[in-house]
């Protein structure tokens, strides 16, 4: 489902290669059905990958995400 977002071969391996990899496709699917647009697709998705690579730098996997995890990773956006 990545490819109805991306048609970048970069960017759809980096997306999928990533600790978030394995959900990616699942996620976008659930954007397509929810009729987002492209853009804003892709910037959610972006954001997922970030978030994903942020918590595996951090020895934070996302299986252990929660409502604290979300807080430091905003902090580290500001």
């Amino acid at each position: 489902m990545l490819t109805i977002f991306f048609k970048s071969p970069f960017t759809l391996e980096r997306l999928r290669s990533g600790p978030s990899g394995p959900y990616h496709d699942g996620f976008a699917h659930k954007l397509h059905l929810a009729s987002y647009s492209q853009g804003g697709a892709q910037r959610l998705l972006r954001a997922a990958a970030h978030l994903s690579v942020w918590g595996q730098a951090n020895d934070n996997p996302i299986q252990s995400f929660n409502k604290d995890t979300l807080a430091s990773f905003r902090h580290h956006l500001s």
